[in-house]
């Protein structure tokens, strides 16, 4: 079978400049003759510099494909892009992220009207122009398709996001690494599903534990107006992707979240929740749906998974503590 695999790399932030996600799809197709479109993930204006590249991508390839797989990207119009000029039995398209979704519902970014209706449009045609269409989870893509009723007549299915087994992996955590039973995890983008506010107001209150929180993003001076004793907290932007394993296995317990109180807080399971478990660490979810669906992904590590009610401050603090003492 001969595959055409579109997506975007992170050169600077992931190992090859794969997102964990595309790395583990082309993993599962690597038996078939695969063909790479990858185009550096755009942010601003560089969208339409993206969109070129991916345009005159396209118009280099002239063969059929059988099939051909859009992996997770944040492009404009890739799904409507592909559909004309690529000829293919099978148009397979990720639904991970939905633009208008983040933007307008949970960013809630004030946005005109026209720019809302083009992120809309964008996410719908991608919808539209695939045969088959890929989701994180269950909850997930009953929420989406409140707002895209196309999906309702689509075929689909549940593709987990997983993460990198091998890089973490316990068992390959350098002997010299320590760790910290009262120290807490979280790595991630500042965004309103994590709730990230939540988490330092809920360490704060909390004298004998401490945190490492490391990202940045649009809640980021949310979260440090909660804090007021700065003995608990350590904050760090970024670290290369290589080095959080290690970060995750010196700590006692892991963040996964979300705690934000939204519709796609109640509809995802982070990445980071995955990394977790994957290093045997416990780990605090949001009580959600989506969470839920970790106990039939991981029933060996039913043990290592503490649920939190969501937007909660108290139980949030209750749960730290539980998971430290258990």
């Amino acid at each position: 079978m001969t595959i055409l695999f579109i997506s975007n790399v992170w050169s600077d932030k992931f190992p090859e400049g794969n997102y964990p996600l595309n790395s583990r799809l082309l993993e599962k197709y690597h038996h078939n003759q695969i063909e790479k479109l990858q185009i550096e993930a755009p942010s601003g204006l560089t969208h339409l510099i993206a969109m070129t590249k991916l345009f005159f991508g396209l118009i280099k390839r002239n063969k059929k494909y059988d099939r051909v797989i859009i992996g997770y990207n944040n492009m404009f119009f890739t799904g409507l892009l592909t559909r004309w000029l690529i000829r293919s039995k099978q148009f397979t398209t990720y639904f991970l992220y939905s633009k208008w979704y983040t933007f307008v519902k949970d960013y809630n970014h004030k946005l005109n009207f026209i720019t809302k209706k083009l992120l809309y449009w964008s996410d719908l045609t991608d919808l539209k122009t695939a045969d088959l269409i890929w989701f994180d989870t269950k909850a997930h893509r009953e929420m989406l398709t409140q707002y895209f009723p196309i999906i309702k007549n689509k075929q689909s299915e549940i593709e987990y996001v997983h993460t990198n087994y091998e890089l973490f992996n316990p068992k390959n955590i350098p002997k010299t690494a320590m760790q910290f039973k009262n120290r807490v995890f979280f790595h991630g983008g500042y965004i309103p599903l994590q709730g990230t506010p939540i988490i330092t107001q809920a360490i704060n209150e909390l004298s004998s534990v401490y945190i490492l929180m490391i990202g940045r993003g649009h809640d980021y001076q949310k979260a440090l107006s909660k804090i007021t004793i700065d003995d608990n907290f350590m904050f760090v932007d970024s670290v290369p992707y290589g080095v959080l394993p290690q970060c995750i296995y010196e700590s006692g317990v892991c963040l996964g979240g979300p705690f934000g109180n939204s519709e796609k807080a109640k509809s995802v399971i982070t990445n980071k929740t995955f990394e977790y478990l994957a290093v045997n660490k416990k780990t605090i979810v949001g009580d959600t749906p989506a969470n839920k669906e970790l106990l039939d992904i991981f029933p060996e590590k039913k043990h290592l998974i503490y649920f939190c009610k969501i937007d909660s401050v108290k139980d949030l603090k209750n749960t730290i503590l539980k998971a430290m003492s258990d």
